[in-house]
């Protein structure tokens, strides 16, 4: 259980705290606004509580959380849209909301923040497509966006991320097809997985999977895939 009741707000009188980890405990009730007008806190780990409300639609504005590396809030019941303005939180790279209740689109203002290198939204309700600017960020190396409403095809720019690790966007309602040249002229280099389950993908797998050399778990079951199994994936 560990602890419980409300988050002070008198937390953000620590104008020198650098780290607040206060995972894992009973917290409910709104996160305090002053957490976020804090500017040398590094991290914030908020995840595995019972914490309600909306994130401030102004985060990381008039220079607060300029510091930010990690917010990690996910498993609470936080709810609302995600922030367009988290591009300016210019140094984050670990962004967490998955588990929780938000709503809306994924922000394209996400593609701006360029050091990111991990995104985790699934289990959540939105909508809308996947913005085509999640391609800008040639460091991400995670992208789970699983189970969630979304909808449209997948962006061909996020296949072309030499240093995305794993691809995870099943359970939702994305069309069209994989692209012919997965895996080739360099680019997935280092894709371990890959879930693209139940969706509304359709078309052929296209042969260069074969040339996914590090790939361990490809996931394509529950959507609209036809033609042969290509002889190349033997070459994985």
């Amino acid at each position: 259980m560990g602890l419980v009741g409300t988050i002070p707000p008198e937390i953000g009188n620590l104008s020198s705290l650098v780290s607040l980890d206060m995972s894992g405990n009973s917290f409910h009730g709104r996160i305090p606004r002053s957490i976020f007008n804090m500017s040398r806190l590094e991290i914030i780990s908020l995840a595995n509580n019972n914490l309600s409300g909306k994130l401030p639609v102004d985060i990381c504005s008039h220079g607060s959380l300029q510091r930010l590396q990690a917010l990690s809030l996910y498993q609470n019941n936080l709810y609302g849209e995600i922030p367009s303005t988290f591009d300016q939180c210019l140094q984050l790279q670990v962004l967490s909301l998955m588990l929780n209740n938000f709503t809306g689109h994924v922000p394209r203002q996400i593609g701006n923040i360029t050091g990111l290198t991990s995104i985790f939204l699934s289990f959540n309700n939105l909508d809308g497509t996947i913005p085509e600017e999640i391609g800008n960020l040639h460091q991400l190396n995670m992208l789970l966006m699983g189970f969630n409403k979304l909808t449209g095809s997948i962006p061909p720019s996020i296949f072309n991320i030499s240093s995305l690790g794993i691809i995870s966007i099943p359970n939702n309602n994305l069309s069209g097809t994989l692209p012919v040249d997965l895996c080739s002229h360099g680019n997935l280099d280092s894709l371990l997985q890959i879930s693209l389950d139940n969706n509304m993908l359709h078309g052929k797998l296209p042969s260069n999977l074969g040339r996914c050399s590090k790939l361990q778990m490809l996931i394509l079951s529950s959507n609209k895939l036809s033609g042969a199994l290509p002889r190349e994936i033997g070459n994985m």
